[in-house]
């Protein structure tokens, strides 16, 4: 039996493959299997291409990734993460000497243990040696890519491009020890905070208490505050229940941190005229409820901006936070929360740095500046935290709620600490003492 050995090197997006004959003293390359990732723009959209050893372009992979219906607006790093898991998969079938539309139930468990750098269990004279060390977390997601790309070509095993039980227990674990949320009471004392502090203005003061309602009390990401518009703002009615409606959708005014990654991308002003921009909600755009007394707030705040942009105007200075104006509702559209010192939407590093201030001055824990758990995302975390454990909504209403399309999406945000599932159960139990001595 052949025993051989898989070196992995990768350059950029470049990621080449060394198999090795290891059965003899004297190693000796056998087979070398390369696959590229290459993109260029053209009218301001940005394609990608997959070449393979010899650099022939998949064509079946390039219509996927730009012009598969449902990737025409999706971001182009959510384009480039979807290629490169489907160069995985590339790589992976031709070393083995496999078709991805013959692959079989063993196959994908045999393609799951490759990306994590195992050997497989039917294929113990195979050594691999990966320099990119991927999580169980990472491979679920590549896994889930491929499926959607099979799925689009309708081939038949599909189904089966499904993560092992272990990889499932171990990304569902890795999710749980993600942070945190802000509750009910931090909420509170963060209000409190900035009735009190003199840290800020009070302009800046309003636009926070603002910004971090729409987060936690509507459940709005940090990309759809910045991107809202005055536009968006409708006003209570009785057809709303007195409840305000915010617009969430894109533009082609908003920068990289106003984006509403579920809604669709805007790519030129053509598509604002796109059917499904204006009429299909959940995917054209989204839409979230707020209270009256939070309408009242931000409509405070628009007339405090509007005088300063006023001011500004009568001294010729420039504006900067105009955006594009869909409805026509207004003469000149712009966004809503703007930078204090100039007039121009207000930046995400600005704000980042005055939750954090906030945070720091109630003194709530902080924790790491990645991503996942980012100070602003707690708000919305504590949104969904609201909805399932004090509102206890059940999961088919609540992904209704939180604007999300499946139950399993909601598996990220459910993560309660000891301590605020402690603070449940004394809560419960409180009650239920209450009650037995009332009786």
């Amino acid at each position: 039996m052949i025993s051989i050995e898989i070196r992995e090197t990768t350059d950029g997006y470049s990621t080449r493959y060394d198999v090795f004959d290891t059965s003899s003293k004297k190693k000796a390359v056998i087979k070398t299997v390369k696959y590229q990732i290459y993109s260029y723009k053209k009218d301001g959209n940005t394609y990608f291409l997959l070449y393979d050893n010899e650099m022939n372009i998949n064509e079946r992979v390039f219509k996927f990734i730009n012009f598969y219906s449902k990737n025409t607006y999706k971001s182009v790093n959510t384009k480039l993460q979807y290629l490169q898991s489907i160069q995985l998969l590339y790589s992976f079938c031709e070393l083995f000497d496999k078709k991805i539309n013959e692959l079989k139930e063993e196959d994908i468990t045999m393609f799951e243990y490759f990306m994590l750098g195992k050997s497989d269990t039917n294929s113990l004279e195979t050594k691999l040696y990966l320099s990119n060390q991927r999580t169980q977390t990472t491979v679920a997601k590549h896994i889930a890519n491929c499926r959607t790309f099979v799925k689009a070509q309708r081939w038949k095993n599909a189904e089966l491009f499904t993560a092992s039980q272990v990889t499932k227990r171990a990304t569902k674990h890795y999710k749980k020890e993600l942070p945190k949320f802000v509750t009910d009471a931090e909420f509170e004392q963060m209000i409190d905070f900035l009735d009190d502090t003199e840290i800020f203005s009070e302009e800046r003061k309003l636009e926070l208490e603002c910004i971090m309602r729409l987060m936690f009390e509507c459940g709005l990401r940090v990309g759809e505050v910045l991107g809202l518009t005055i536009e968006d703002i409708i006003e209570p009615s009785e057809k709303t229940k007195n409840a305000f409606v915010a617009i969430i959708r894109n533009r082609l005014s908003d920068n990289k941190r106003q984006k509403a990654k579920t809604c669709m991308n805007i790519t030129s002003k053509n598509d604002y005229q796109n059917p499904d921009y204006l009429y299909t909600k959940g995917y054209g755009y989204q839409t979230v409820a707020g209270n009256r007394e939070l309408y009242e707030d931000i409509m405070d705040y628009v007339n405090i901006t509007e005088k300063r942009i006023n001011r500004s105007i009568r001294k010729r200075k420039k504006c900067y936070c105009y955006a594009d104006n869909i409805t026509k509702q207004y003469k000149k559209n712009r966004y809503l929360f703007l930078n204090e010192r100039n007039l121009s939407c207000l930046s995400y590093d600005a704000l980042r740095n005055d939750i954090r201030e906030i945070f720091e001055g109630c003194n709530i824990p902080l924790d790491s500046n990645s991503k996942s758990s980012n100070l602003c995302h707690r708000f919305r975390h504590g949104f969904i935290m609201q909805l399932l454990y004090v509102k206890n909504m059940p999961l088919e209403l609540a992904i209704k709620y939180s604007r999300h399309t499946t139950v399993e999406g909601l598996e990220p945000y459910n993560n309660p600490t000891d301590e605020y599932l402690i603070s449940k159960l004394n809560e419960m139990n409180t009650k239920y003492i209450y009650k037995r001595e009332k009786s």
